[in-house]
């Protein structure tokens, strides 16, 4: 299936969720949405994509067939009171905290989006948004997107079993 814009992906992502019996996860409000902004650029050294922002205006966070998108910060899965179990959605300032106490080299990147071993991210310093396997950072990324949009269309269709 060719999914032509970020939208149309979380739309896919939407019904899928809903055919097993699952929410999405609810919206980030605009005022967290600014925080997390300013967080980021403190923090990371870089700047949050538009297309990220409006992913969150959406839903805070994807977590779908081995498909997590960050939320705005760890939160609690809403499908943790259908399965039974806590099930967290990590934020992207801990996650890309997390991997850069790990690895120097992850210290150019900010981190979006993880499906097994994949990471979908963005270099810092040139701009390019990036796929990658998370044990060959060293090596040159298996995949580049022109957008943030164009990134995360490529993640969610992954993701979806349609």
């Amino acid at each position: 299936m060719e999914i032509a814009t970020l939208d149309k992906a979380i739309e896919a992502i939407v019904r899928q969720k809903a055919r097993w019996g699952f929410p999405m996860q609810p919206p980030c409000p605009e005022e967290l949405i600014m925080k997390l902004s300013d967080r980021v650029e403190n923090t990371l050294g870089g700047r949050l994509p538009a297309g990220y922002l409006q992913l969150l205006q959406i839903t805070d966070g994807i977590a779908e067939n081995a498909l997590t998108i960050y939320a705005r910060e760890n939160a609690r899965d809403v499908v943790s009171d259908i399965e039974g179990r806590e099930l967290e959605i990590p934020g992207i300032v801990e996650e890309n905290q997390f991997y850069r106490l790990q690895n120097e080299a992850y210290h150019d990147l900010i981190l979006f989006a993880r499906r097994e071993e994949y990471q979908y991210a963005q270099f810092i310093s040139t701009g390019e948004f990036i796929q990658f396997i998370d044990t060959d950072l060293d090596r040159p990324p298996r995949q580049f997107y022109d957008t943030f949009d164009e990134m995360m269309i490529a993640a969610i269709a992954t993701a979806l079993v349609e």
